[in-house]
């Protein structure tokens, strides 16, 4: 029989624990926390993921996810608490939350591919494997592009939305090394400059012949500026 002090104790505790779970659960800077307009029919991104598009997809849902500051529940970073913890309910919330806005995401077919992932990590971890692998067949695909882009009828600002894209989609197939001891190395910071300037060069071969004596008096620049620098002085 559970005597008059170990009621009140018990009483004492379940306050605690609920106060403390309301302290979480309305801080809007806590992981857990979900506001008031979140809800499971939420699209995140202006463009669903069909297969094809999957790295840009990816850095448009991480940016939203960052923002509804549930990226961690994707990245593995935020795990389910133990089973008896009184936070076990609202984690699974935000998960099945977070695994809703997947679903939003992309199109049907893929969507009912993910639609029995225990976790929001599962559901992500199966994407990228199933369309995160760089392929040869990509990579030359956009190295082809990147070949024969050129200005042509193109606003000057069109070109560069075209080949800045082509760019961030070969960075995005290729891994480029980074040093972990402190500091760059100075090779690397020498094949990172390598990269930049190869890009500025290829925005100023592809740029219409109008644009020939701005061209030459960019190259006569010394040091040559970065590719946004040259962007505007084209403009």
């Amino acid at each position: 029989m559970i005597s008059w002090a170990e009621s009140i104790a018990t009483l004492v505790v379940n306050n605690v624990v609920q106060e403390s779970l309301d302290s979480i659960v309305n801080n809007p800077s806590h992981v857990l926390f979900l506001h008031p307009s979140d809800n499971p029919n939420n699209i995140l991104v202006s463009e669903l993921m069909n297969g094809e598009n999957y790295v840009h997809w990816r850095k448009a849902m991480e940016v939203a996810l960052i923002a509804k500051n549930k990226l961690s529940f994707v990245l593995g970073g935020c795990t389910r608490p133990l089973p008896l913890s009184p936070l076990a309910s609202q984690w699974d919330r935000c998960d099945k939350m977070v695994i809703s806005w997947l679903l939003n995401a992309v199109i049907k077919d893929i969507g009912q591919s993910i639609l029995f992932s225990s976790t929001a990590r599962d559901a992500w971890l199966q994407l990228a494997r199933r369309f995160g692998e760089v392929d040869s067949t990509k990579l030359f695909r956009v190295q082809r592009d990147l070949c024969l882009i050129s200005q042509n009828n193109m606003s000057v600002a069109d070109y560069f939305t075209q080949i800045k894209k082509l760019w961030d989609d070969y960075n995005s197939l290729i891994t480029i090394l980074h040093c972990n001891c402190g500091g760059e190395r100075a090779s690397l910071v020498a094949a990172h400059k390598l990269i930049r300037h190869q890009q500025l060069l290829q925005f100023l071969v592809g740029l219409n012949e109008d644009y020939k004596i701005a061209r030459g008096s960019i190259l006569m620049m010394k040091p040559l500026p970065d590719i946004d620098q040259v962007y505007n002085m084209t403009l």
